[in-house]
């Protein structure tokens, strides 16, 4: 079972550019211990949503697409997301290759960014990935049933 930091794909260029929305209530475990009385965000989990709405954003035009963070080569936060915040992830894929991605990416609260990362994610080859993804599957749903997806050579070509 996959562990979601995303609630819901808002916009979509499939490979090419995502925004997402996740909101946090005081009742999201990550508050337990992170930290008690100064509840935040922990940055690693930032930067974790940029990199599940690129994924998310990859699968939708490479279903069977296993993405790996590998390098993070830059990361920011400049304000701490609190229990009751609504991010809007937006991510935008730089490179893509047949073995990796490149993309950054920004979280906002409220119109103010709040923090950023520009990231690798290696694609892992010959794995077997759940093809039922309910944020995918969601966002399908919402545009009608339709899904734009193309072969691997296609994609790579529209980034070379």
């Amino acid at each position: 079972m996959r562990w979601f930091l995303i609630d819901r794909l808002e916009e979509c260029e499939a490979g090419k550019r995502a925004v997402a929305i996740k909101a946090f209530s005081r009742a999201d475990l990550i508050f337990m211990d992170h930290f008690p009385g100064h509840e935040i965000v922990p940055g690693v989990l930032e930067i974790e949503m940029i990199a599940q709405t690129v994924t998310t954003c990859v699968r939708l035009l490479r279903p069977k697409t296993f993405a790996v963070l590998s390098k993070v080569e830059s990361a920011r936060f400049m304000k701490p997301i609190v229990p009751g915040d609504q991010c809007r992830v937006t991510a935008q894929i730089l490179r893509m290759r047949p073995h990796y991605i490149q993309a950054t990416g920004y979280i906002e609260v409220a119109g103010v960014r709040v923090g950023e990362a520009q990231f690798v994610a290696a694609i892992v080859p010959g794995v077997e990935v759940d093809s039922r993804d309910p944020l995918i599957e969601d966002w399908i749903r919402r545009q009608g049933g339709s899904c734009e997806q193309d072969s691997v050579e296609a994609s790579v070509a529209a980034f070379a």
